[in-house]
């Protein structure tokens, strides 16, 4: 059994609100409240429109929050809608900010150790008029959801998204100001607090496909995890309370960050990236990092040199509908030359591999080995760190030469 408790605003507390609210209450709210004191809320408010002298106008659609607690006035889940909400300029075609159907659910679990939440929008938009920044500048966001969970004693944190598309509209890509669209883009993280400071976590996200105005660029994948990040490194944890932190003196733990697979693949191939590196003495990520704390390291790229010219053909096209095998033949060449140019100093690159021409290299370094093994062929230490020296100055020299 419950007892109701209904509260409205007035139009003696906020005049101006009641008139946009079409003289009526903005909002109105209804508590229960049980024998066992758990409480139930709900919050509605109506929808304004309000324009102000600088011909700025904001729009706000009817919204509801729900509220439920358990006996303890913990909060067993919250709910919170809004159908609509746009802030325009006049003068500006689109929208400056605009979102439809915001849903928002947080729920904590029964012993109140973790919480849980799921986020959807239909749409979010920021578009930036040349006004404000000098250039137009705008974000679009269709079928945004969220979802993650927060553990509130141990801090582990899990986070989960996907977007069926987000375009993007920026003059720095080129004068006609096309599109970028990324479709089906899915981001995946977890973090794990351990004992000492340090975080252990992941992250893994795929792009069904990215469009360069009518280019189809190709698609992409990224899987990567680390442990031993020192907890300050991660933006995340700045919102927990630092007094249950550990001990900001604990010994730095070794670093361990993987790349397990970065692939860009189109109609011409594949570019792939693995790297895995281990690393001791370093507790943060601008530490200098010389090889006395590398432990262990391997990497490895593979990159057509085709695939690349694929991509720089159809971002240097982005009007055109596909690009013809001469303009992917032309920049083949421009690419493999400036490679030749960068990289032809070094031993670690190798510009054909199986038959295919591009840009190679796989790396196995050990510290307590006595040998590199680059490409397959074993080469002495002191040769190693000559050939990042070599391949360090031919970068800087060319890119003098450019300038």
């Amino acid at each position: 059994m419950k007892s109701w408790i209904e509260y409205t605003t007035t139009e003696a507390a906020s005049p101006k609100l009641w008139q946009l609210a079409g003289n009526k209450p903005f909002i109105t709210a209804y508590a229960g409240v049980s024998y066992q004191n758990a409480i139930n809320l709900n919050v509605m408010s109506r929808p304004i429109d309000y324009q102000n002298k600088e011909d700025e106008q904001l729009l706000l659609s009817a919204g509801e929050m729900t509220l439920k607690s358990r006996h303890n006035f913990a909060i067993e889940e919250l709910n919170i809608d809004l159908d609509k909400f746009a802030y325009l300029v006049k003068g500006v075609a689109l929208p400056v900010i605009n979102f439809e159907n915001w849903h928002l659910a947080v729920q904590p679990n029964s012993d109140n150790s973790a919480t849980t939440y799921r986020f959807k929008a239909d749409n979010f938009d920021i578009n930036i008029p040349d006004k404000l920044i000098g250039a137009k500048v705008g974000i679009a966001i269709n079928n945004l959801q969220s979802q993650g969970s927060i553990h509130n004693i141990n801090m582990d944190v899990t986070y989960k998204a996907k977007a069926d598309k987000i375009s993007i509209n920026y003059p720095l890509f080129d004068s006609n100001n096309s599109e970028l669209l990324i479709n089906d883009l899915t981001i995946e993280q977890a973090y794990q607090l351990k004992q000492s400071k340090y975080v252990d976590g992941s992250f893994k996200s795929t792009v069904g496909s990215l469009n360069y105005g009518k280019q189809n660029i190709g698609s992409g994948v990224l899987n990567m995890d680390f442990k031993g990040i020192n907890f300050k490194e991660i933006d995340l944890y700045s919102y927990f309370d630092q007094d249950n932190l550990p001990n900001d003196n604990a010994k730095p733990a070794p670093l361990i960050f993987n790349i397990d697979k970065l692939n860009w693949h189109n109609s011409e191939g594949d570019i792939n990236l693995v790297i895995n590196l281990a690393l001791t003495g370093v507790n943060s990520f601008d530490a200098d990092v010389g090889m006395d704390n590398i432990e262990s390291m391997k990497f490895k790229f593979d990159a057509p040199s085709r695939v690349i010219a694929k991509i720089l053909a159809q971002w240097n096209n982005p009007s055109q509908d596909g690009v013809i095998s001469r303009q992917v033949d032309n920049m083949d060449s421009y690419v493999q030359m400036m490679g030749q140019l960068f990289f032809n100093h070094s031993d670690m690159i190798l510009f054909e591999k199986d038959g295919v021409k591009g840009f190679f290299t796989d790396v196995n370094y050990q510290k307590t080995a006595p040998n590199v093994y680059i490409n397959g062929n074993k080469m002495d230490k002191r040769s190693f760190l000559n050939n990042f020296d070599d391949l360090e100055e031919d970068i800087d020299d060319d890119m003098e030469d450019d300038f």
